[in-house]
């Protein structure tokens, strides 16, 4: 934009609220913290794990349990007095926390593949599957994981 007269305090004050614009635009926040607060998707993981049949659950970055359904609660043999907001590590079940030992390893490694693999229960078998799901940065933010009963 070409500028017509010469009033300094003028294209200073422009020049200014142009640097702040483009700044907006592009995200570049200037070295400082970014103004945009970081959501909590503990709320949005534990509704959506009511709606799955099978068992789920959802552990963050910090291996942090967000929530587990009905059916994972029975699986485990925990209660969400027990788990929530604990590390998921302190289950019982050892071979169950060794195999979501292995698979969030694996998401945290290739975050856009979903992982799977095979747990022996005493009654029957199931496919372990994990999925990551990032942050706004491209980082794993926090792992679903599922039980599904394998029929046979």
């Amino acid at each position: 934009t070409e500028v017509a007269f010469d009033y300094p305090m003028f294209q200073k004050l422009v020049s200014n609220v142009n640097t702040i614009l483009n700044r907006l635009w592009s995200g570049d926040s200037g070295g400082k913290a970014s103004t945009t607060p970081q959501q909590n998707r503990d709320i949005e993981y534990t509704n959506l794990v009511d709606m799955v049949a099978h068992p789920v659950v959802v552990i963050a970055v910090d291996n942090r349990v967000v929530a587990f359904n009905a059916p994972f609660e029975k699986l485990a043999q925990a209660t969400k007095e027990t788990l929530i907001n604990k590390n998921y590590q302190t289950m019982t079940d050892t071979a169950l926390v060794q195999n979501m030992d292995s698979l969030v390893a694996r998401s945290k490694g290739l975050p856009y593949e979903k992982q799977v693999d095979k747990i022996p229960f005493s009654q029957f078998e199931c496919h372990i599957a994990c999925q990551a799901f990032l942050n706004s940065s491209g980082e794993a933010e926090y792992f679903v994981v599922t039980l599904i009963p394998i029929e046979g």
